[in-house]
Parts: C-alpha cells; sequence; structure tokens
C-alpha cells in the first residue's frame, strides 16, 4: 500500500482543512515530521487509522478538534500486485446528539476505486467500509499500527528479553493462543463431540439388531417360492377363463336368438299398414309439387288488392298538397311587400344608435381616467407626507443608535477571556469529560462482572447439578454391570452344568440302545443260524447277558445313533406279532427276555424326552447369555462415554472397592446354581431362585440397559454443552476482571492529571469553568455581532437619506402632471355630450336600442324568407307527389295482369298432377315435417326389417345344435373367480412381502453404513486422543514461537549485515537467546547486552523491520512505508549520526522511511520535511507546509 493524498479536518489540533501530498513527500525516500511537542505530529498518523479502520491506536474516542463539532478525513492510496488500483476513502464524524461531551460516530464513509475514469463505489457504509479496508490490505488496525508505526524502544527491550518473556511477547504479537488454550480447547471440544457421536451411532446401530443377511436371504426365498406359487395359479386361472368364455359363448347366442324371432314375426304383421302409408306418402308428394303454384295464385291477388288502395290514397294527397300551395304562394306576396316598405326606416335608426353608443363608451372611458387620475393623486399627496414623516424618524433613530454602539462598546471592552486561558480550561474539561466516560465504563464494567460471576456462578451449579446425575448414572451403571456380570456368570454355570447332565443322559441313552439292540438280535436268531456278531451256531443264554455287549463286558458304540435306536423299537414292535410262527425253542427265549425288553425301552423313552428338555433349556440359557453379554457391553460403553465426560469418576472406579468385590459376587453366584437334579423341573426351579436370590442381595433396584442409554444421551449433550458455557464463563470474567483492574488504573492516573491541572489553573471544576469562560465569550461574540448590525444599520439610514429626497422631489412633479390630466378629461367628457341624439344622455343604453332595431329588421327578413321556403317546399311535395300517383297506377296494372297469369299457371299443373281444375289442394296436402317423418319411418322399417331377417338367418345358421345348461355356465364362472381370487390374494401377499424384501434390504444398507460410521468414528477417536497427549502444556506454542523466532532472527541478520557492511550478523543460540556475530573481530559471537547505544540501536530497528516484514506478510498488500516515532533526542551526536545513516541505506524505491521527532538536528539529513506549526491565538489550529533540503 502507497499513500498519495491524505486531508483532514476537525481532527485533534488540525481545526481546518490540511492536505499532505504524500507522492511528493515520499520521492526521496527518506522524510521527516517535525514540529514541536503537542503540535500534532502524530494525529497524521490517527488520521491515517481513522480513514482506514475509523479507529485510533490508543482507543481515545473524543479526537474531535475542541471548537469544532465535526471531522472529516479523505486518503488516497494505491495498491500494486499483478497490478496498480488506485482507492479513494473518506470518513465523516461528529458528536453523538451535537452533545461535545458524548461520544464521538461515524456519521459517513465510502470507498471507491478510482483507477478507471468513472470511480467504483466499493462500499458506501462505516462498517462496511472497514471490513473492505481490512480485505484489501490483508490487516487488522492493531496489525497496521505495529507493521507501520516501529517504536524502537519496544524492540530494544525485546532483543534483551529472555525466554518465557520473549515468548509471551511473542504470543501476543503473533496471536500465537490459537495453538495453545485455543487449540486445546478446540481438540477438546472435537473429542466431546466424537464421544457423543459414537454414543449415537452405538443407539442407532442396537435400533437394526434384527437386521442381518440371514433374515434378507430367508425373506428372499419366501418371495421367491411366493412367485412360483403364483404362476401356477395364473395358468390355472387363464384355462379356467378360457373354459368359461367359451360356455359364455354359447349361452350368449342363446339368449339372443329368441328375441331376434320375434321381431321378426312382429315385423311381417306390420307389413299391409305399412303398405297404406306409402301410399299416402305418394299422394301428399303430389300435392306438395302443386302447391307452389297455387300460393303464388294467392299472393297475385293481394298484391292487385294492395295496389288499388294505394293508388286511391295517393290520389286523395294530391287534391289536398294543390289547395296548401295555393294558399302559400298569396301570403309569400304579402310579405313581400311589407319588407320593403319598412328596410329604409330600420337602417336608419340602426346606425344613429351605434354612434351614440361610441360617443358614450368614450365618455365613460373619460371619467374613468379621471377618477384614476385624482386618485393617484391623493395618493401621491399623502406619500409626501409620509415621508416628512419617516425624515423626521430616521433623524431619531440615528442618533439612537450612535449612543447604543457607544455602550456596547464600553460592555464588550472587558468580558473576553485570554486564548491561552481558554486552551487551558479546555484541556482541563476534555480530561474530565474522558475520566466521567471512563468512571461510568469502569462502573458499567464492574456492574458486567457482578453480572458475569453470577452467570458464572449459575453455570457451576447447573455444572454441579449434571456432574452429581452423571454420577448418579455412573454408579447405576456399574450396579447393572456387576448384576449382569453375574448374571452371566450364573448362565455360564448352569450351561456347564446342562452340557455335563446332557452328556451323562446321551451315554445312559446309549447303553440302554446296545443293550435293547442285543435283545432285538437275540429274539430274532434260529437253532443254527450264523450269529451276526459273533459267528456262532449256537446261542446260549450264558453268552448274552442284558448288562453286556461283548465278551468282555465293555459296551459297544457299533449302534449308537437314535435313528437306528428308532428303527429298532419300530421293528421290535412289528415282531412281536409275528412270534407264533417261529420255532418252539424261540418262544421260549422271547419269553424270558419280554419284562427285560419292556423297561429298557421305557427307560430309553424317558432319557430321550429328558434330552430334548435339556437340549431346549440350553438354547434359552445359550439366548440368555448372549442377551447378558450385549447387555454388558453396552454398559460398558456407556461407563466409558461417563468416564470421558468425568475422568475422575474413571480414576475413582481403578481403586473403587466394587471392582474387588466383583469376582466374589459372581463366584457366589455361580456356587449357588449348581445342577445336582436329576429332572427338568428342579433345574428351572434352581435358576428362578438363583436370579432372585442376587436381587434380594442388592439393596438398590438394578436399572436397565436401555434405560441407562436413554437416560445417558440428552444428559451427556446437556453436561457437554454446560461444561463449555462454564469455561466461556470463566475466561469471560477472568477477562473483565483484568479490564476492570486496567480501568481502575488508568482512573488513578487520570485523576492526578486532573488534580495537577486544577491546582493550575486555579480552578474546582473544569467544566462549570470552562462553561462560564465560554458563556462570556459568547456574549462578546454576541455583543460584536449587535455592534456590526447596528454600525450596519447607521450606515444604511445615512446611505438611503439622498435616495428619500430624489424621490420625494419626482412625486411632487407627478402631483402637477396629474392635475393637468384632471382638468383634460373634464373638456373631453362635456364635448362627447353634445353629439348624443336628442332626448338622450350618456347613461341611457344606446346598445339595447340598437339591439332592438336589428331585431325588428331581422324578424321582418325572417318572416319572408320562411314563406318562400314554405312555399318552395309545398310545391316541391305537390311535383312528387304527381309522379308517386303515376307509378301507384302503373303498379296497379302490373299487379292485375300477373295475377292473372297464375290463375291459369295453376290450372295448368293441376292437370299435370293428376288432379282435376275445382280439386280442393289442402285436404291432399301434407307438410313437410309429417312427410319427412313418414318417408323416414317406412325406410327405418324396410330397413330393420332386412337386419332382423339376416341376422335371424346368422343365428340360425351360428346355433345349429350347440347348447349349455345354467348350472354348467355357473359352475365354469365360479371355478374362475375362485383362482382369480387366489391370484389376487397372491399378488397381495407378495406385494407385501417384496415391500418387507425391500425394506429390509434397506435397513441393512443402514446397519452397514452406520457400522462403517462407527468404525470411522472410533478411529478418529483414536486420532484425536493422540492429538490430545501432543499438545498438552505448552510444547507446542514454544515450538511455533521458535520456529517464527528463528525465521524473525534471519530476515534481521540480512538488515542489520546491511546496515553495518557485514560487521554485525544476528543469530539465535542452542538457548534460543538473541547473539551478535562481530566480523570484525573474527566472527566472534557476543551477547545483546555488550553491545554498544549505537550497536544497540541498528540491532534493534533490523529486528523491528525483519518483525514488520513478518507481520506484513499476514496481509495480502505490501505496505511501502512505515514511521519511526522514537526519542532521539537521547541519542548524542555521534550515535544520531549513526542512526541516519543507517536509515539512508534502508531506504528504496519500495521502502520509504518516515521519521516523527522534534530534535532540530535531524532535519539536515532529511531531504523532504513536513514541517507541523501548532496552533496560535487565531484559534485556526495546527497547520502544515513541506519544505526541502
Amino acid at each position: 500500500m502507497r499513500p498519495l493524498k491524505l486531508t483532514l479536518r476537525g481532527i485533534n489540533s488540525y481545526r481546518k482543512e490540511q492536505t499532505i501530498d504524500f507522492e511528493t513527500l515520499t520521492s526521496a525516500g527518506l522524510f521527516g515530521i517535525f514540529g514541536p511537542t503537542g503540535s500534532g505530529k502524530s494525529s497524521i498518523l490517527d488520521a491515517i487509522t481513522l480513514a482506514l479502520y475509523a479507529r485510533l491506536p490508543r482507543s481515545t474516542k473524543n479526537f474531535i478538534n475542541i471548537n469544532e463539532e465535526t471531522a472529516a478525513v479523505s486518503f488516497l492510496f494505491s495498491i500494486t500486485t499483478t497490478e496498480t488500483h488506485t482507492y479513494r476513502v473518506e470518513r465523516t464524524f461528529r458528536y453523538h446528539k451535537g452533545n461535545v461531551s458524548a461520544t464521538v460516530r461515524n456519521t459517513g464513509a465510502t470507498l471507491a476505486d478510482i483507477t478507471d475514469e468513472q470511480p467504483r463505489i466499493l462500499a458506501d457504509r462505516p462498517t462496511e467500509v472497514t471490513q473492505e479496508c481490512i480485505r484489501l490490505l490483508g490487516l487488522n488496525s492493531d496489525d497496521f499500527m505495529r507493521t507501520v508505526v516501529l517504536p524502537q524502544g519496544q524492540f530494544s527491550e525485546f532483543l534483551k528479553l529472555k525466554n518465557a518473556e520473549r515468548r509471551s511477547m511473542l504470543q501476543r504479537i503473533f496471536h500465537l493462543e490459537q495453538y495453545g488454550l485455543e487449540l486445546t480447547q478446540k481438540i477438546s471440544s472435537a473429542k466431546q463431540k466424537q464421544e457423543l457421536l459414537l454414543s449415537n451411532l452405538d443407539g442407532q446401530v442396537q435400533m437394526f439388531e434384527g437386521i442381518s443377511r440371514e433374515t434378507l436371504q430367508e425373506l428372499q426365498a419366501r418371495h421367491k417360492a411366493l412367485l412360483e406359487d403364483m404362476e401356477k395359479t395364473a395358468a390355472k386361472k387363464a384355462e379356467a377363463t378360457q373354459a368359461f368364455q367359451e360356455a359364455d359363448a354359447v349361452r350368449s347366442l342363446l339368449i339372443e336368438y329368441e328375441p331376434v324371432r320375434k321381431k321378426y314375426e312382429e315385423d311381417l304383421k306390420q307389413m299391409p299398414i305399412m303398405e297404406k302409408k306409402e301410399n299416402r306418402l305418394a299422394l301428399g308428394k303430389r300435392a306438395a309439387q302443386v302447391r307452389p303454384f297455387a300460393l303464388q295464385a294467392e299472393k297475385s291477388a293481394e298484391e292487385a288488392i294492395r295496389a288499388q288502395q294505394a293508388l286511391a290514397q295517393i290520389q286523395k294527397e294530391l287534391a289536398s298538397l294543390l289547395t296548401s300551395c295555393s294558399q302559400l304562394q298569396k301570403e309569400k306576396e304579402a310579405a313581400s311587400e311589407t319588407y320593403t316598405a319598412r328596410l329604409p326606416e330600420l337602417l336608419q335608426k340602426e346606425q344613429d344608435f351605434r354612434h351614440a353608443a361610441e360617443q358614450s363608451q368614450f365618455m365613460r372611458n373619460w371619467m374613468n381616467r379621471q377618477k384614476e387620475t385624482e386618485a393617484q393623486l391623493q395618493g401621491m399627496q399623502e406619500t409626501l407626507s409620509e415621508l416628512k414623516q419617516k425624515d423626521e424618524e430616521f433623524r431619531r433613530t440615528e442618533t439612537s443608535l450612535l449612543s447604543s454602539i457607544a455602550e456596547k462598546e464600553q460592555k464588550a471592552a472587558g468580558i473576553r477571556p485570554s486564548r491561552e486561558e481558554l486552551h487551558g480550561l479546555e484541556q482541563g474539561h476534555l480530561l474530565e469529560e474522558t475520566y466521567r466516560e471512563k468512571h461510568s465504563l469502569y462502573e458499567e464494567a464492574k456492574q458486567g462482572s457482578q453480572e458475569q460471576r453470577q452467570l458464572l456462578e449459575s453455570e457451576q451449579a447447573s455444572l454441579a447439578a449434571l456432574t452429581g446425575q452423571l454420577t448418579a448414572l455412573h454408579d447405576s451403571a456399574q450396579r447393572c454391570l456387576i448384576w449382569h456380570k453375574s448374571r452371566l456368570a450364573a448362565l455360564t454355570g448352569q450351561l456347564a452344568a446342562f452340557t455335563e447332565e446332557k452328556a451323562s443322559v446321551q451315554k445312559e441313552t446309549e447303553e440302554l440302545q446296545n443293550k435293547h439292540m442285543a435283545l432285538v438280535l437275540r429274539s430274532r436268531l434260529k437253532d443254527g443260524d450264523i450269529c451276526p456278531v459273533c459267528g456262532n451256531v449256537h446261542h446260549g443264554q450264558e453268552n448274552v447277558h442284558p448288562a453286556e455287549g461283548t465278551p468282555d463286558g465293555s459296551p459297544e458304540n457299533t449302534s449308537g445313533t437314535g435313528k437306528a435306536s428308532e428303527n429298532l423299537l419300530r421293528n421290535a414292535s412289528g415282531d412281536a406279532g409275528t412270534s407264533e410262527n417261529d420255532s418252539g425253542n424261540s418262544l421260549n427265549m422271547n419269553a424270558a427276555g419280554a419284562s427285560s425288553d419292556s423297561a429298557v425301552l421305557s427307560r430309553i423313552r424317558q432319557l430321550q424326552a429328558k434330552t430334548e428338555e435339556l437340549t431346549r433349556q440350553e438354547k434359552e440359557l445359550e439366548a440368555s447369555r448372549r442377551e447378558t453379554e450385549e447387555q454388558i457391553a453396552s454398559v460398558a460403553r456407556d461407563l466409558e462415554t461417563i468416564c470421558h465426560l468425568l475422568p475422575e469418576l474413571s480414576e475413582k472406579d481403578d481403586g473403587s472397592p466394587t471392582a474387588m468385590a466383583e469376582p466374589h459376587g459372581a463366584a457366589s453366584m455361580a456356587a449357588g446354581i449348581t445342577p445336582a437334579a436329576a429332572d427338568t423341573g428342579g433345574i428351572s426351579g434352581q435358576t428362578v431362585g438363583g436370579e432372585a436370590s442376587l436381587r434380594a442381595g442388592s439393596s438398590a433396584p438394578i436399572p436397565a440397559a436401555d434405560s441407562i442409554r436413554r437416560e445417558l444421551q440428552p444428559l451427556s449433550s446437556q453436561f457437554l454443552a454446560c461444561r463449555e458455557r462454564f469455561v466461556q464463563r470463566r475466561e469471560q470474567y477472568e477477562q473483565l476482571q483484568q479490564q476492570n483492574r486496567e480501568q481502575y488504573e488508568r482512573l488513578q492516573q487520570s485523576g492526578q492529571e486532573i488534580l495537577a491541572l486544577r491546582e493550575q489553573w486555579h480552578t474546582k471544576n473544569f467544566t462549570e469553568t470552562l462553561a462560564a469562560k465560554r458563556a462570556a465569550e459568547k456574549e462578546y461574540d454576541r455583543l460584536q455581532e449587535e455592534l456590526r448590525m447596528l454600525r450596519q444599520q447607521l450606515e444604511d439610514i445615512r446611505k438611503n437619506r439622498d435616495a428619500r429626497t430624489e424621490k420625494n422631489q419626482t412625486i411632487t412633479g407627478q402631483v402637477s402632471a396629474a392635475q393637468n390630466d384632471v382638468e383634460h378629461f373634464r373638456a373631453l367628457i362635456e364635448e362627447a355630450a353634445q353629439k348624443l341624439p336628442a332626448g338622450h344622455t350618456f347613461q341611457t343604453d344606446f346598445t339595447a336600442l340598437l339591439e332592438e332595431a336589428k331585431a325588428q329588421r331581422e324578424l321582418l327578413e325572417q318572416n319572408k324568407t320562411m314563406l318562400e321556403q314554405q312555399y318552395q317546399q309545398a310545391s316541391q311535395a305537390l311535383q312528387a307527389k304527381k309522379e308517386e300517383a303515376s307509378a301507384a297506377e302503373n303498379q296497379r296494372n302490373l299487379c292485375l295482369k300477373n295475377q292473372k297469369e297464375a290463375e291459369e299457371m295453376l290450372k295448368k299443373q293441376l292437370s299435370l298432377a293428376g288432379f282435376s281444375p275445382d280439386t280442393v289442394l289442402m285436404d291432399k296436402y301434407l307438410p313437410e315435417e309429417t312427410l319427412a317423418a313418414m318417408e323416414k319411418e317406412l325406410s327405418e322399417f324396410r330397413e330393420n326389417f332386412a337386419k332382423t331377417k339376416e341376422r335371424l338367418a346368422y343365428l340360425e345358421e351360428k346355433k345349429q345344435n350347440q347348447s349349455i345348461s345354467e348350472e354348467e355356465w355357473r359352475k365354469r364362472k365360479e371355478a374362475m373367480e375362485q383362482t382369480s381370487l387366489l391370484l389376487e390374494q397372491q399378488q397381495k401377499e407378495e406385494a407385501v412381502l417384496s415391500s418387507e424384501v425391500s425394506d429390509c434390504e434397506q435397513k441393512l444398507k443402514q446397519k452397514n453404513k452406520l457400522l462403517g460410521q462407527q468404525k470411522e468414528a472410533l478411529h478418529r477417536r483414536g486420532l484425536i486422543r493422540q492429538l490430545e497427549q501432543l499438545f498438552k502444556g505448552n510444547a507446542f506454542i514454544e515450538y511455533v514461537a521458535e520456529s517464527r523466532l528463528r525465521y524473525i532472527a534471519s530476515e534481521a541478520s540480512v538488515i542489520l549485515s546491511s546496515i553495518s557492511n557485514g560487521s554485525y550478523e544476528l543469530e539465535i543460540n542452542e538457548n534460543a537467546e538473541f547473539v551478535i556475530r562481530d566480523n570484525k573481530n573474527g566472527g566472534s559471537l557476543r551477547p545483546c547486552d555488550t553491545l554498544s547505544g549505537g550497536e544497540t540501536f541498528i540491532t534493534s530497528l533490523s529486528l523491528a523491520l525483519a518483525l514488520s516484514s513478518v507481520i506484513q506478510l499476514n496481509g495480502t498488500a505490501p505496505l511501502e512505508l512505515f514511521f519511526l516515532d522514537e526519542g532521539f533526542g537521547n541519542l548524542d551526536d555521534e550515535l544520531l549520526d549513526v542512526v541516519m545513516t543507517s536509515l539512508e541505506r534502508l531506504q528504496s524505491t519500495r521502502r520509504s522511511i518516515g521519521i516523527i521527532t522534534h530534535v532540530e538536528a535531524i532535519q539536515a539529513r532529511v531531504p523532504v520535511k513536513l514541517i507541523i506549526t501548532p496552533s496560535d491565538d487565531s484559534q485556526n489550529g495546527s497547520s502544515i507546509r513541506m519544505e526541502y533540503s
């Protein structure tokens, strides 16, 4: 960013508008701003900051000049990136509601891009302008001031600071808090959100607990089977439909045949009637052909009669017109004679009255002008009288004004305060107002701190309540976990007992099955047969015993399956009925083992039933065990979530007696449920009793895992939100407390300054004293204004004296001329009165007499003209009526001729149609509608008859010998409807099953998606935990600070080497401290505290420039100038020369350096100077001028 022009008005000491041309000022690369203390050197930087950000670096609020109520600033600058753009920002400021003790407000702002000829407005509101400037420069106001203004004293201290203090300073400058506490809080917040996400995902996954790939495959198999059934049903429906359609076609044919036959017979009966209607129709058609000629003959006769009547009426009207025309001719001749006799007399009267009317009008005009002139004469005489009175009044006023001027000059001489006193009081008043405002802000901040503390305590109480709820829930979850683990141990013990008992029963069953098989084989063997077991042919009873399966007495395992035992039992029961066919020896052997076989079979059935019951109970226990394991996993996840929220509970759980007592409880649970009973009822009773004993042994009720999950989800969200609010409240409270302490210190400092100024100006209240002085100054200004107005009035009176004299003379001449005009008008009126007709005066209405004479003449003319027009109209009407009579007579003759011809044509047509001349045609005639209806009826009858005959023949041919009963047709219809109903029901079932398959697929996809999200969330939680371990303490912030510091040292070393001609370089040692490499002494390293004053200055200057460059990296536009606002007065001549030499080396076309100082010795070394002249007694404010060396 390169500044081009700055214009300011009403800011601090600058009352009048001042303009700084930065293009000229920065042309040499190095410039200075010089002026005495308090002249307004730093206000130039303030104006630039106000233009860009609408705030001052010192947070001063009352920066408007004490004598002004408004302020304005305009800043023109350019930014060069890939191309150069020029911008102009303008702002206006004023006191709120015009109160000089109130806060200054930014009332208007605009930012425009003026690179092109047509400016482009980028923003036109104060806030928007500030945001746009931040966007263009890439720096906020604090970064801008740290980059543009380099306070060297601070960086010389920075050069010598140790690790912790320097890291703290870097943390403030570069806002490294984001890598410390803020980053830790972000990680903690992300961890809490991830834990909550995992908890929610666990709950959502449990919603799809019954959804699996096996469930989907089962539904798809059922759907496939149903589709196959639907195909079979659809085939049956097609067969039934085809059979029904064939039967229905035969039935429809039989139903249609009978009505067609009956219709044909009825049509045959209607044939004679239709033939008579055809004859009547033919007679009506012949009469219709002759009817137009009969109608024409009647019409001709009627026209002949009407023509005769019209001729008689016209002849009567012609005779009346002849009489009227003769009378009008006589009246016309008499009116013409009268008009010729009276016309000359009437014309003479008109001429006389017209001349008299003109003379009468002249007399009235002259009389009016005479009256007007007399009125003007009277007014001018009155004006002359008034002018004389005003002259006397002006003489008295002039005397009074001279007296007032002398009195007010004497009064204003001793009330004006001195400018020095007024300026000092204004400064004290400003300090008092600032103190009051700061004190008000301090009280508001204290109140806000109290409110924040109350909010903090409220949040702390809420957090404690939620912590208590979580602790209680944690205890409940632990009890639930212990109970479920004990139950799991008990169920595991029961399963082991059931497995052992089931194995024992199965072993006993196998032994009995072997024994039973031996008995069956023995019963089937005959003497002489080879034994299938031992191969002997002699079968003594001593060779086979019920308790033995082999010669050595060990049990056999050759046939131990359940299926073989069942087959043997069925064979044994079947052979019992056929044993009478065997030999006598076999009967004796069967009789000997009958009782043993029956007992074995009975015992086998009992053991098989017991095995089935044990298997069923084993499945139930296995299901209970799986359910218990799921409950334990769910409760464990909830406990883990609670421990993440409250880490102190996790530490408590590690050494709690509850965890130590868990194995003992599980062992006692397992010991209380031992399957000692042999029957099923005993085992079930022990299971129920064991659970009851466990529940009875607990003092508190055991909550369900689902209820813990439902209670934990909202509670964890509330706890996280409350803890985050508590941390924010605590930080806000600590910040407010720190701000309050700083504000209190500033208040104490301001109070001491105010007391010192009060002692200097001998006042106890600057506001009251300043108000009195300002009132006195306003009174002085008011008196001066009144004096100015009085002197102006006196001057106006004296200037108007000659004008009034000239006006008096002019009016006197006008009075004489008006008197002469009055006498002239009287002579003209007397002369005109003598020219009027005898017996009349000027008051006579000659115009009315003239109009009366004209009316008489016009009446005679109108009467004559009217009679002539009436006679002419009557003559024309008579001629027209004669022509009309001739035409009527011709029309009558024509109509008689037409009547005769029409009668002859009618007779001829009657003869041609077969009628006698005297036939009454109306008796034979039928209307057209009737003829059309009869013809339509006959046509439809013939058409329908033909169709019926044709349809009957078709049906007789198609019917032949086909027939079907109503019962057979109904059966086929019912068969079709039943198959349709069955198919429809299957289709509904298929739709429901298809929906279930689709729903199951969708839910399975959702479950798989949730499982994937759960896996990803678990992985992310692990990463967050690793980050949490990495960012504990200040290790990372120290690493970032040291990285920034080494970069700054590298940049500063380049600048220092350039300034010192390679004599010095700046480095960082192993303890992260600044050291100087002195190349003049063989490159030896020196601590910073061994540097001289000049060496310290150039080193700190290099460090400041490097730091400024680094800060600029945050921006988007390079800043092409900076200011050194340093106390150069503390430097001796030699060190000052070193400083100026260093600055001259730093200047370039891309960087301009400005020096703000009041040291006179520096002015000679600066090529371009901006001289600030402080305000004088004229109260015009500070002024600016530019000088060159």
